[in-house]
């Protein structure tokens, strides 16, 4: 035998061995000695092995008062709010594709926002961009219980709608708070209907104030508190359950979106909110309670193009061109004039139009301003007193026609035949009244072309028909008038004079 062989027999008699010394072992303690043979390791697990949980937190309650005291106290809190928001679902119409018969048939369009019960009487305030153009809105409360409800009005400029829930009972409202008590760093709690799901609760932090934007009419809040998609219209509120804010729009990809279910983009730690003192001076000029009054100015004005820059010699980004202003308005008093290139605001540079609208809305009655104007090739600066325009808010102020003059010949006086925008422009995210035809030897023919889009009627939004006829009727025969109308893809303000009856 050689060597080899011998060492290896010599290795399987040693493990022989070892193996009946494992066995005799097992036998003598009465144990199956063939267990960790045939029994692996799942086999153990599946039959249960020995393990322990820990029994004792690692910290004492005594070790985290606060945290557990502040883990109550937002628990007592939500319970407090979650009764007065309420869940808003919408639905309204758009025209969809023509078919092959030339036919365009209309789609049902659906959505989503949040809004909270502001008064006992049932008036809900929520963004105007969760209700605007929707033909039927229902609300759901934190228990299930389903209500109609109604549009009262809105501000479109601040996006802020109230509703109205149809049936006569008492509801829990939240008390508004002062948002310009709120200071950056405090701890606030967004409340809504994200994506759907039913009231739910973030908290995060008021992480700047004053955030202005060209379209909005507001300085928001911006806070940390996630905002979702549903969530508009929802409250922000203060560790006293007290509005300080509603719920407008996130930031995302560079953009501020409104926080509506139609939008697929998440929060990323940027949202923001409508101020509760501007919210509530809305919901008052919506209810009727304060005069809707906005800064003005009396000015008709537009965007520049290169052709009106080169002729005025300007060539800085911005600026707006004044078309024309109002006899006896702040702007006549202060000496601007037709061509004037308006480049700042109280120092600060204007962009467009929009931006100067928006400027001037938010300046109060009675400031002093500070316009720097580009004239003649030269800057200038000129100090204007801001002044007073009612504002209507969505609601038809009544006025009466011309002593013995019928609809008809009112509609023939003026000489526009007008329309609401329809589903479908308001789904383009269009507002206001569209012109259809001009009538020759009317009073605004030289003023309006046929495919205009009036929005606003002496800085006053208007969306109804009636609104429009009985309301530029009055002011045409009384004062100047002032309209702001698209026309194609700009957006241009017109003066009219005062238009006395002609004689029969």
């Amino acid at each position: 035998m050689t060597e080899g062989l011998r060492r290896i027999f010599i290795l399987l008699f040693v493990f022989a061995m070892a193996f009946f010394v494992v066995l005799g072992i097992r036998f003598y303690k009465q144990t199956d000695p063939w267990e960790d043979v045939w029994t692996d390791d799942s086999d153990r697990l599946a039959a249960g092995s020995d393990y322990s949980l820990l029994q004792k937190s690692k910290l004492n309650l005594s070790d985290v008062e606060i945290l557990a005291q502040l883990d109550r106290e937002s628990a007592t809190l939500t319970n407090a709010v979650l009764p007065s928001v309420v869940s808003i679902d919408t639905r309204g119409t758009v025209d969809g594709e023509f078919d092959n018969f030339f036919r365009i048939h209309s789609q049902t369009v659906k959505g989503q926002g949040s809004g909270v019960i502001v008064t006992h009487e049932g008036h809900v305030m929520t963004n105007n961009h969760v209700v605007a153009g929707k033909e039927r809105i229902k609300v759901t409360f934190h228990d299930g219980t389903v209500r109609e409800a109604v549009i009262v009005g809105a501000d479109v400029s601040s996006d802020l709608a109230v509703l109205k829930i149809i049936g006569d009972v008492k509801y829990p409202p939240l008390k508004f708070g002062d948002s310009d008590d709120i200071r950056v760093g405090n701890r606030v709690f967004a409340v809504g209907n994200p994506f759907g799901l039913g009231g739910s609760v973030s908290y995060g932090a008021i992480s700047a104030k004053k955030r202005a934007f060209s379209d909005s009419d507001v300085d928001l809040l911006q806070t940390s508190a996630a905002i979702n998609p549903g969530s508009s219209g929802g409250p922000l509120v203060n560790y006293l359950g007290e509005i300080i804010g509603i719920n407008s729009r996130i930031y995302s990809g560079n953009t501020q979106q409104s926080g509506s279910s139609s939008q697929t983009s998440g929060f990323i730690g940027i949202g923001f909110a409508i101020p509760s003192n501007d919210a509530l001076h809305s919901l008052r000029m919506i209810l009727g309670d304060v005069p809707a009054v906005r800064g003005y100015l009396g000015l008709g004005m537009d965007n520049l193009n290169r052709f009106t820059k080169n002729e005025l010699d300007y060539q800085d980004r911005g600026g707006v061109i004044v078309k024309n202003v109002v006899p006896r308005s702040p702007a006549h008093a202060v000496g601007l004039q037709p061509n004037d290139i308006i480049i700042s605001y109280q120092g600060r540079r204007v962009l467009n139009m929009d931006h100067l609208i928006d400027l001037i809305h938010k300046s109060k009655v009675g400031d002093e301003v500070v316009l720097g104007v580009w004239r003649n090739g030269q800057a200038h600066k000129l100090r204007a007193a801001v002044g007073e325009r009612q504002k209507s808010v969505a609601s038809v102020i009544p006025t009466k026609p011309r002593d013995g003059e019928s609809e008809t010949e009112r509609v023939r006086r003026l000489g526009v035949l007008v329309r609401a925008v329809n589903a479908q422009e308001r789904a383009m995210g269009l507002m206001g009244i569209v012109v259809d035809e001009v009538i020759p030897g009317g009073d605004l023919e030289p003023f309006i072309e046929t495919g205009d889009i009036v929005l606003a009627i002496n800085d006053s939004w208007v969306t109804d028909v009636l609104d429009f006829y009985e309301r530029l009727s009055e002011s045409l025969a009384t004062d100047v008038t002032t309209l702001t109308v698209r026309r194609g893809d700009k957006r241009i303000g017109l003066t009219i004079q005062s238009v006395r009856p002609k004689a029969k």
